[in-house]
């Protein structure tokens, strides 16, 4: 609990940080940038731990898990930005208010959070499944679930490097990113029936291709849609329903493999995602829809 609180707070200002130290004009790519740094740490982190786990035990793992956070933190004293902050004498909650106000009266804003709270609460809570899928399906052990977590993170890694920049080339993005969600439901569908090491590793890795890409236009075209006094506010109510979710779809998702079984649970969710996702494509005023936002001149803050 008190780390969902302390990541609440943080990848919130991560994010808007993010767009402050990038400019209007490079959000998505600092964005894309963060999330490839994020998908390598997330390929080689799984694949070690697995390694130190069998070796060392656990307890040694979670120490040098929470060492590694000193390195994050010296990181963050070494950014310098000169950007000048205004602050607002609005309460918080006054703001807050503004920022689903602005998101109301924005429907492609509101559709690109519907489309990656889709991803996360039916293609993240796979997930929570796969430490019980190495174990009872696979029959293996830590280090079986660190290759299929590698294999999503270099499928995330690759997805975010090679394929995002040919999606943001889409002119529409309901298409992007609901093409995205599509690809990942497909692959997940395909995990279902998967009862082998090499083919669960093909279908994490080719499953995350579409996922990271959904969550990483997702984000960034959120800051970059959002003029830049909204930004934090809107992120806010943004994190707050991809957070805000997991814990939810995690208990869903465990409780019904506990009761009708582990791949068919997977299997619902892939089917979920596609479904749902083709139902809102399938809507000619969403599907047309385009940027509505106009955002204002940004200066570029130093290092």
């Amino acid at each position: 609990m008190l780390l969902g609180i302390a990541t609440a707070f943080n990848v919130t200002a991560e994010q808007a940080f993010i767009g402050d130290i990038a400019g209007a004009g490079n959000i998505r790519k600092a964005v894309a940038l963060n999330n490839i740094i994020n998908q390598l740490s997330r390929l080689i982190g799984p694949a070690l731990a697995g390694w130190l786990i069998a070796s060392a035990g656990i307890t040694l793992a979670f120490w040098y898990n929470g060492f590694s956070i000193v390195i994050s933190i010296i990181c963050i004293f070494i950014i310098r930005s000169r950007q000048e902050i205004k602050k607002s004498d609005d309460s918080g909650l006054k703001q807050f208010k503004e920022g689903l106000s602005f998101l109301r009266n924005q429907r492609l804003l509101r559709l690109i959070i519907l489309f990656a709270a889709i991803q996360t609460f039916f293609g993240l809570s796979i997930v929570q499944l796969l430490p019980a899928y190495s174990t009872i399906v696979l029959h293996g052990n830590a280090k079986t679930l660190g290759q299929l977590v590698g294999s999503a993170g270099a499928g995330a890694l690759v997805g975010i490097v090679f394929v995002l920049p040919f999606v943001q080339r889409i002119k529409r993005p309901c298409i992007a990113i609901g093409g995205s969600v599509v690809w990942a439901g497909i692959w997940y569908l395909v995990f279902s029936f998967s009862r082998n090491l090499p083919l669960a590793m093909i279908c994490q890795f080719m499953a995350s291709l579409g996922a990271a890409n959904v969550l990483t236009l997702s984000a960034g075209l959120t800051q970059e849609l959002t003029p830049a006094h909204l930004r934090a506010r809107v992120l806010s109510t943004f994190l707050m329903i991809i957070f805000g979710l997991q814990p939810v779809a995690s208990y869903l998702v465990g409780r019904t493999a506990d009761l009708i079984g582990i791949n068919i649970t997977m299997l619902i969710n892939g089917g979920s995602m596609i479904l749902l996702t083709l139902v809102l494509l399938g809507i000619p005023k969403l599907f047309k829809l385009r940027a509505s936002v106009q955002i204002p001149a940004f200066k570029n803050p130093g290092m």
